[in-house]
């Protein structure tokens, strides 16, 4: 069902994510136009909008496998692959991407380009799409680094935070601290500092409070909960029974993966901090409710696929059994 409504999904998805544009219905929280308010109630509608568009993603790249993959156009005496395939979905994702960058959003931003290449890759197994992503990403990051004082202030925090220790870099600078102070085995659930001391501890740097209370151990399976949830994605995406099956668990893994990695690497200084939540554990009903969405998915294609796997070895089973009887009975 999902495969057959893509266009409507991808309308549904372009929807959400200009809700929070609308004037008297989006709100701005620190800078980031991504909340919606009716009345007491508010929601963040990226967080649905990227599942939908992974799921418009996966139908559109398994309806377009073919001539993603296969070369049929002919440059000179060389046959190429077709771009013209590419036009529609690059137009969709360079839009939500757009909209992403009017709302000030880095993290879903990237999110949602990883999101694409990642798929993209997937699909066709062509290493030279994964090359043309890193240009683009490379282009995209110069640009909004230069233009978009956001951005460019995130990288100036991710090079050198200590000048601006009382500024923008105060967080970072105080996440440090919270996480040296946690040592190996942490200052004990509730004793320490981080949760009082840092902005937004219980969003974006809610990693940093378990650092510092549970340690290097706590953060150790915090991330290993996440690699085994990411490991039970890509065994799903394998044993899915159809191709759009395996794009959606694709996706779907990529976003929950790549999620935890930008704000995990963003706090300890892999990456520029993006200020995107940790799936889980950071507050926010919005982002709660999405994810499980997400497994439910997940879970959704993984036991259609043990399905097929069962009645597959069922087959096989009873295909045996007949074989061995007609060896005895001689027939």
């Amino acid at each position: 069902d999902l495969d057959r409504y893509r266009y409507l999904l991808l309308a549904g998805g372009v929807i959400l994510l200009l809700l929070p544009l609308v004037p008297g219905l989006g709100r701005n929280i620190n800078d980031a136009r991504l909340w919606i308010q009716i009345g007491s109630f508010e929601f963040q509608p990226v967080e649905i909008g990227k599942i939908v568009l992974c799921i418009f993603f996966a139908s559109y790249f398994a309806d377009k496998r073919e001539l993603l993959t296969i070369p049929t156009a002919r440059l000179g005496n060389r046959l190429v692959l077709d771009p013209r395939p590419l036009v529609p979905i690059v137009l969709a994702w360079g839009f939500a991407i757009l909209v992403m960058s009017v709302e000030h959003d880095i993290g879903f931003s990237a999110l949602l380009f990883t999101l694409f290449i990642g798929l993209l890759w997937v699909t066709t197994g062509r290493t030279g799409y994964l090359v043309l992503g890193l240009v683009l990403f490379g282009i995209g990051a110069y640009v909004t680094g230069k233009y978009f004082s956001q951005t460019h202030i995130r990288v100036e925090d991710w090079l050198n935070p200590w000048p601006l220790a009382n500024g923008s870099g105060g967080q970072l600078v105080q996440s440090w601290y919270a996480l040296g102070n946690g040592g190996i085995g942490g200052t004990g659930l509730g004793l320490g500092q981080a949760a009082y001391q840092v902005t937004n501890s219980n969003t974006d740097f809610i990693f940093v409070v378990i650092g510092e209370e549970m340690g290097l151990l706590g953060a150790t399976m915090v991330l290993v909960a996440f690699l085994l949830l990411v490991g039970a994605g890509l065994r799903i995406a394998q044993s899915a029974r159809s191709e759009f099956a395996k794009l959606v668990a694709a996706g779907l893994t990529i976003i929950i993966g790549f999620q935890a990695f930008f704000i995990i690497g963003g706090i300890v200084r892999i990456l520029p901090l993006t200020g995107i939540t940790l799936p889980f554990i950071s507050y926010g009903g919005s982002a709660l409710i999405a994810n499980y969405v997400l497994v439910a998915l997940l879970m959704r294609i993984s036991d259609e696929g043990t399905a097929a796997a069962d009645a597959a070895e069922q087959a096989q089973y009873e295909a045996d059994l007949e074989r061995r009887r007609r060896l005895l009975t001689g027939n």
